[in-house]
């Protein structure tokens, strides 16, 4: 296998009006090109002064190449970076041409074979994919399509794919009005099992008592799964934040749900530093922050996301200084009112097993081998997996612990202490080269005593951004991350109900795992017709996953369906909360050896996706009471 500069994904063909011959250009997975004067002056032997020295960048990302699938085809994006803007021609789904300007104070395009970028009246690009990375559509069902050309004159739907998973797949859509691309996610809305019905109702050891229980805990579990499928977009219609995945609209049918968000083009935080490596101090204070900003925005509207890790933070870009996104709010709670969590504070719990191995809360962990009642845990959970990505981002290694022991039930505090030992970061060789004030930062959030840890607020206080020397240059940095975000502004008709009056047609394929390069989506366990959602996670330890299986909860789904669900896929991008037998340990990152906190240089990001709200207009709005699935507000 070639290595990640050398793997071929695409080409680019130069082209001038004036002349026959064609100039090819190779596109490499994980690297980037200028095309520019220089490059056309060179091809053709001409002046070009109406073309730029670097007129655009294109970017190509693959992320995971031991997994690699064609079924999602690497993204690669096109940057404007000239003042003269390129017009972008591209082919619709019905097969016509359609263009529109491209400028540099727009943010990145993802590019689809076939696309042209006019440069000029005279020069053009064309992006042209390898065959085997073709955008293909295929595992959706005649419903799904139908229902796209339903969406097309709101949202056109395209057949790129950007993930695919046990239930789910995320397209490339673009907005109608304004040829914006962004994100959609299908998803498809379960029902209880014909089958499972028939073979209830023909139980002869069965009396009526018994069969009409039966049939309503069938009733009850597909409500369940409808609502855990409604709970993320549920959190995310009411958030407006900079450092949060916009959500731009909601369309539901009765078979499926189409989510859409804004399409973020700078990949996930693991694939950012599989890139660039172990973080200086100044670049990670950066990215931490702005993780911190979203999870105290979220702490103070009574939310706890429950799932921080790096795959569910997203880049709008590669560059030092970019603006970043959580994301993935598919296990996010509403533990109550602003008013009411702030005057409970840390004394709010939950006791459902969450998370991620490896940025997964002590407490969490001992939930996985007793019941802790009145224990649980608290939104002090999101604080911990803050600074187990801190301690990554700093050294390129886990924070050492122990998690088997961890997840002892007969330990206290002073044994916990010792299962999960931060005194690595005095010992460790990794961390001899980090600077006081982020090891005491990462040791704040790190607290195995959750009381003891730090809040939100309080972690953005600590002296690691604070400094007098560089508070206002990282406050800077900040500022010019999020200066072209706007936020939305409303969440009125935000969610929709469509009465599509179609049925589907194809039969339900059952998918083992995930793979996605843009963003989550949910997974299901191998060889479990169901709605239980499951994930590969980057685990240390089988014991643990052990622990985690044995500790979900309701019984086996089989007599739960959905329709329909994509062929097995490798996983490149993992979501949710059950544990996966299979392992992969965490990426190896190159390390670099400038760590001391100088006087940060961060340069002014590009211009990043405009979240702006969607004006889609009523369609059949109907009482979302009586309507699969239930509407958010009864998730609250």
């Amino acid at each position: 296998m070639a290595s990640r500069h050398q793997r071929i994904v695409a080409y680019l063909r130069l082209r001038h009006r004036d002349f026959d011959r064609v100039m090819s250009f190779t596109v490499s997975a994980n690297d980037d090109y200028h095309i520019g004067r220089e490059e056309v002056e060179d091809s053709f032997n001409i002046k070009a002064q109406s073309i730029s020295k670097h007129h655009v960048k294109i970017r190509c990302g693959m992320y995971d190449e031991l997994h690699e699938d064609t079924r999602v085809a690497p993204m690669v994006y096109a940057r404007v970076l000239s003042k003269n803007p390129v017009r972008l021609v591209r082919q619709g789904m019905d097969g016509e041409d359609r263009s529109h300007r491209v400028s540099s104070m727009d943010s990145d395009v993802l590019l689809d074979d076939g696309d042209v970028l006019e440069l000029s009246d005279a020069v053009s690009v064309e992006f042209v994919a390898r065959e085997e990375y073709a955008a293909t559509a295929d595992g959706l069902n005649d419903t799904q399509w139908r229902e796209f050309e339903l969406l097309r004159p709101h949202y056109e739907v395209t057949n790129r794919r950007l993930g695919v998973g046990g239930n789910a797949s995320v397209f490339v859509a673009v907005k109608a009005q304004s040829l914006r691309q962004v994100a959609c996610k299908v998803l498809p809305v379960p029902f209880v099992n014909p089958e499972a019905e028939a073979r209830i109702m023909k139980d002869l050891k069965l009396d009526d008592d018994e069969r009409d229980a039966r049939l309503a805990d069938l009733e009850r579990r597909m409500n369940k799964r409808r609502s855990e499928l409604t709970r993320e977009y549920g959190t995310l219609k009411d958030l407006n934040h900079p450092n949060i995945v916009a959500l731009e609209k909601v369309i539901y049918t009765p078979n499926n749900i189409y989510i859409f968000q804004e399409l973020i083009t700078g990949g996930d935080l693991m694939s950012y530093t599989d890139l660039k490596g172990v973080l200086g101090e100044p670049q990670a204070a950066v990215i931490v922050r702005q993780i911190l900003k979203a999870v105290e925005y979220l702490h103070d509207n009574g939310i706890v996301h429950r799932d921080i890790k790096p795959e569910n933070v997203l880049m709008t870009s590669w560059r030092d200084g970019a603006r970043v996104v959580l994301t993935d709010f598919g296990q996010a709670r509403t533990v109550g009112d602003a008013k009411a969590v702030a005057k409970k504070s840390a004394v709010f719990r939950m006791q459902s097993v969450v998370g991620t191995i490896g940025y997964t809360a002590p407490e969490v962990l001992r939930q996985l081998k007793r019941d802790l009642h009145d224990k649980g845990y608290s939104k002090a959970i999101d604080i911990w997996s803050v600074g187990c990505i801190a301690a990554v981002l700093l050294t390129g290694e886990m924070l050492c612990l122990d998690q088997p022991n961890a997840m002892d039930e007969d330990l206290d505090y002073s044994q916990l202490s010792q299962a999960i030992d931060l005194d690595v970061l005095d010992t460790a060789t990794w961390w001899q080269s980090v600077g006081r004030k982020p090891k005491s930062f990462v040791r704040g959030c790190a607290a195995v005593d959750e009381t003891q840890r730090l809040t939100a607020k309080q972690a953005l206080l600590h002296e690691w951004f604070t400094n007098r020397h560089y508070a206002d240059e990282l406050e800077a940095a900040y500022q010019r991350a999020i200066a072209d975000w706007k936020p939305r502004q409303g969440s009125g008709n935000v969610i929709e109900y469509i009465d599509t009056d179609v049925k589907t047609t194809k039969k339900r394929t059952t998918a083992a795992s995930t793979k996605s390069h843009h963003f989550a989506v949910p997974a299901q366990q191998p060889a479990k017709p169901s709605l239980f959602f499951g994930t590969k996670n980057n685990v240390p330890t089988k014991a643990a996953t052990t622990a985690f299986q044995a500790n979900r909860n309701d019984s086996s789904d089989e007599e739960m369906t959905q329709i329909p669900e994509s062929p097995p896929q490798h996983t490149t991008y993992e979501t949710q909360v059950t544990v996966d037998p299979e392992f992969t340990e965490p990426s190896g990152i190159n390390k670099d050896p400038q760590m001391s906190f100088g006087q940060p240089s961060i340069p002014s990001p590009p211009p990043f996706s405009l979240p702006g709200w969607s004006d889609l207009p009523p369609s059949s709005q109907m009482p979302l009471g009586s309507l699969p699935p239930p509407p958010p507000d009864s998730f609250k």
